[in-house]
């Protein structure tokens, strides 16, 4: 399997030269050469100026799930925070190119625009300033089956670079952990953008996660905060699931991130 993967991805890091050679990198927006995002477009890509609840989509001051969504769906989530706009059409164009050509690059300015996101919001959001409790950011996984095909888990790679971001700004602090070996998906589903219906959505990813067996060194400690990153959410089903999987943690707190709502 192992050496499956491998040769899967030495063969895309050969395609994706090739076609640098043959159609060499251009702005996915002005057409500019040299890169697929080139710097003067990166800044015109959106930052979301608000926070808001992720059910009702209310602006609030923190992003959290307001009192009366809370009331009447008790979501697993205490909040999804939303990066940019997918009404953006470079941002689709990034985010399309990264998963279905198989660009893994594309992930730095991605993970850039969470960090820049998280910066300009930091004193808002609780969670970033919580010095008493570690901080685990976990990307929404891949089933294997999905990684090998892909050869990458986009959400790892953005969660990555969005890490690499902060710590240049140097508001990473050390109660900050990532992880990728806590959260497994258990299940081959068919892909959530294929499916318009919501409550199709839900039973999709029901129960599609679970936790991966961890020592007592490893294994998080209970009344921690989880922060769940993806690149899309549309209803929060997919992170809702992933945070009831985590629940066996006992934590104070898991959060959702994403770049857009699709």
């Amino acid at each position: 399997m192992k050496f499956f993967q491998i040769l899967i991805n030495l063969f895309i890091s050969f395609y994706n030269l090739l076609i640098d050679i043959i159609y060499p990198k251009r702005c996915l927006k002005c057409g500019k050469l040299g890169s697929y995002i080139c710097s003067n477009c990166y800044n015109t890509l959106p930052l979301n100026p608000t926070l808001t609840c992720y059910l009702c989509h209310r602006q609030n001051l923190d992003g959290t799930v307001c009192s009366t969504c809370h009331k009447k769906y008790h979501p697993p989530l205490k909040g999804i925070l939303i990066s940019s706009d997918w009404q953006d059409e470079t941002l689709q164009k990034i985010i399309k190119k990264m998963k279905y050509s198989l660009v893994r690059e594309l992930s730095n300015p991605l993970g850039n625009l969470l960090a820049d996101f998280l910066i300009i919001h930091w004193e808002q959001i609780s969670w970033l300033n919580n010095k008493n409790k570690k901080i685990y950011f976990l990307p929404i996984p891949l089933h294997k089956k999905r990684f090998i095909e892909r050869g990458f888990n986009q959400s790892d790679l953005i969660l990555q670079e969005t890490i690499t971001a902060i710590k240049k700004s140097d508001h990473w602090t050390k109660n900050f952990i990532y992880s990728n070996k806590i959260l497994i998906r258990q299940k081959y589903t068919h892909p959530q953008a294929k499916i318009k219906n919501i409550e199709q959505r839900k039973n999709n990813v029901k129960r599609v996660f679970a936790v991966e067996e961890q020592d007592n060194k490893n294994r998080p400690a209970e009344k921690n905060i989880f922060v769940l990153v993806d690149d899309i959410v549309t209803t929060g089903a997919t992170m809702e699931e992933a945070a009831l999987a985590l629940k066996v943690f006992h934590p104070q707190e898991i959060w959702g991130l994403a770049l857009a709502r699709g």
